[in-house]
């Protein structure tokens, strides 16, 4: 079921993540709908994915208020967390990747897309669950 679930955010990143390429922003009628499912399925889900979705919601809103992160890309992360919270460890490899690259050639500054960085990584945990299903994430 994980897998579905990646692959159904993946497919709903690739549009997001495109227009966060060209335009750096992404369109209201992309995220606001994900970002409404994604409450109602955690709140389906249970009380602790609900929790985790919230304490997401707080941090990501404390974020796009402190100007640290657009608010396209609170609404992504909260989504990838309410429907695949195991997607958080990609998309912080990749993350992490980019911050390494940028580190390595001094562009200390230049600033990535957020959503094409959560695509990538909601796309490395579903490589990474299909490739090794036997591990747990």
């Amino acid at each position: 079921m994980l897998i579905l679930r990646l692959l159904i955010l993946g497919v709903w990143l690739l549009p997001c993540a495109w227009q966060d390429w060209k335009k750096r922003e992404v369109s209201n009628w992309l995220t606001v709908p994900a970002f409404a499912a994604a409450w109602i399925y955690a709140g389906f889900a249970g009380l602790p994915l609900l929790f985790l979705t919230a304490v997401t919601f707080l941090v990501t809103y404390m974020a796009v208020q402190g100007q640290w992160m657009g608010a396209a890309d609170g609404k992504a992360v909260v989504t990838i967390v309410a429907f695949a919270p195991a997607a958080l460890l990609g998309v912080i490899v990749v993350h992490l990747l980019f911050l390494a690259f940028r580190w390595a050639h001094k562009q200390y500054y230049a600033p990535a897309p957020g959503l094409v960085i959560y695509a990538a990584g909601v796309a490395l945990t579903a490589l990474w669950v299909a490739i090794a299903p036997s591990i747990r994430i």
